[in-house]
């Protein structure tokens, strides 16, 4: 494929994409999905949600105090 015609496509392929109307007759390509195998759901989804969420709200906590603790000496309270 020369480079003039693969530049000629892209220009072809630009045009039709920026005008609106054209853009809204084309046929959108239908997407093909695939379900997921039950060994990959397993992986992806936890055996407890409950769990955990629990368990992230306790690293969250975890990380707000580092950061407080991690405070310059002259920006902590004189209480």
């Amino acid at each position: 494929m020369l480079p003039i015609s693969c530049n000629y496509d892209i220009f072809n392929r630009w045009l039709l994409s920026s005008d609106p109307f054209i853009t809204g007759i084309r046929p959108k390509p239908k997407r093909r999905t695939n379900a997921f195998l039950s060994e990959t759901l397993e992986m992806l989804l936890p055996d407890d949600p409950e769990t955990l969420l629990a368990e992230d709200v306790d690293e969250q906590e975890d990380l707000m105090l580092e950061s407080f603790s991690d405070e310059e000496p002259w920006m902590a309270s004189s209480d």
